[in-house]
């Protein structure tokens, strides 16, 4: 094969100037909202879906066509939902008490779904007949700790016309992307691995087919987005900018451009075209405010009372300016501080504190991602900072709220799987450190 042809094949990103970069999106946002669209223009809500269970849903995605969609939940609960009058069609399990149901995606005639759990299996389900329950695949080791999302290419592969195969993607926590090819027929729905792609460090959090089928992007938690040649498997390019982690990839319905969105608390905008390999420009449409590009703790005067106002507080910016009310005093505002400081208004000084604690998270998150925050700071349920944590009667510390959710579910140690009361004790050493810690200057990167 030439090289000629070889490049035709991938799809590669080309270089363009950001002045001509916001014109052309500016020129592709008009078109695209350009058509009827009564519910995007009002934003009006049409349903509420409740996962049976009342656990917490993981993913939910359309099928192509609008007419399903999934939903998959902590509890290993698949719900199927016919949009049209809001009720449940299918109600599925993927059966492993241990796993959650991390992911799902449908196949693009929407008949059948891929489910990913969190030990790291792939299952495939029919879709919208109400009889057929069991799935049709089981692949055990699909990832090493984990798949954590999966896509579905959306158009079959030419080859296989009697028998509809597509390229099924998938991202896991051992910082690999994964292909397969899934072949659908009457009798039997099969999953063969194709190839494993490296290049990332860290886990793959989200991955996405081009509308074509031949180019796949990938998100991690190594703060880069590859492009991947969804035939060859070959890495096109790899996009750099974002500052935390990359959370989510989505393409544009022409194949044109690229979405991605990050911890960083910015969407950047990549121009992809076919033409000569080169380095990808690109738009960033969500720059944050210089204050929130910095700790909490180093926010001065100015960036607090920029805050308040934010906030809709302006009535109080100067009393705050007088005070000397600096980013380390938010961290540890109460709400007789902000008596003191005027806010008479219970729910106005009640939204000040959830905005601070809200800050104070995101501040240690932050530190986490880092690498500054010992891993006794995080809860071993949620993996999130404890902001309340308790000591259970195995000895471990949780955050309480998620231990004592547990426990209603199932009265055993998340850790020892002992069984255990409800009883707790706060842990004011640790929550001290976490204290600590949070108002510590952030170090700088090495």
């Amino acid at each position: 094969m030439s090289e000629r042809t070889n490049k035709e094949k991938q799809p590669v990103t080309k270089m363009k100037t950001e002045e001509v970069l916001e014109e052309d999106f500016k020129k592709g946002a008009d078109q695209r909202s350009s058509g009827p669209g009564p519910i995007r223009k009002s934003g009006e809500q049409l349903s509420i879906y409740h996962q049976p269970g009342g656990n917490s849903v993981r993913c939910c995605c359309f099928s192509p066509s609008g007419r399903y969609l999934a939903s998959c939940s902590d509890d290993g609960k698949i719900c199927i939902w016919n949009t049209s009058d809001h009720k449940v069609v299918k109600f599925l399990d993927i059966e492993d008490s241990e796993a959650s149901a991390e992911t799902v995606a449908f196949t693009p005639d929407g008949s059948y779904i891929v489910v990913g759990t969190s030990t790291g299996r792939m299952l495939a389900f029919e879709a919208q007949s109400s009889r057929h329950i069991n799935p049709l695949f089981v692949y055990s080791e699909a990832h090493d700790l984990g798949v954590t999302t999966v896509d579905v290419s959306s158009k079959p592969l030419a080859a296989s016309v009697a028998t509809p195969t597509y390229y099924v993607a998938t991202g896991g926590q051992d910082a690999l992307v994964r292909l397969w090819k899934m072949s659908v027929a009457a009798s039997c729905t099969t999953l063969r691995s194709v190839k494993s792609l490296t290049g990332h460090s860290t886990s793959v959090m989200c991955v996405k087919f081009n509308p074509s089928g031949s180019l796949l992007a990938s998100a991690s938690g190594d703060k880069t987005v590859r492009l991947w040649n969804a035939e060859t498997g070959a890495c096109v390019s790899v996009l750099q900018g974002h500052g935390r982690y990359v959370t989510s990839v989505s393409f544009s319905i022409d194949g044109k451009w690229l979405a991605s969105g990050s911890n960083d608390r910015t969407v950047r905008i990549w121009k992809v075209n076919d033409g000569p390999q080169d380095e990808a420009a690109l738009l960033d449409l969500s720059p944050p405010a210089p204050r929130l590009s910095q700790p909490v703790s180093a926010w001065n005067v100015q960036d607090v009372c920029d805050w308040i106002e934010d906030l809709g507080l302006e009535t109080f910016r100067n009393r705050f300016q007088e005070e000397g009310i600096d980013g380390r005093q938010i961290l540890t505002m109460t709400d007789e501080r902000l008596q003191a400081l005027g806010i008479e208004d219970s729910d106005q000084r009640r939204r000040v504190l959830q905005e601070a604690s809200r800050v104070a998270r995101q501040a240690m998150m932050s530190k986490a991602e880092e690498g500054f925050l010992p891993v006794e700071f995080f809860c071993p349920i949620t993996h999130s900072i404890m902001s309340d944590p308790v000591v259970a009667e195995d000895g471990y510390s949780y955050e309480r709220s998620a231990l004592l959710h547990w426990l209603t579910q199932k009265p055993r140690s998340p850790l020892t799987n002992k069984p255990i009361g409800v009883a707790v004790l706060p842990n004011r050493t640790l929550k001290a450190l976490i204290q600590r810690h949070l108002l510590m200057p952030s170090a700088p990167p090495v």
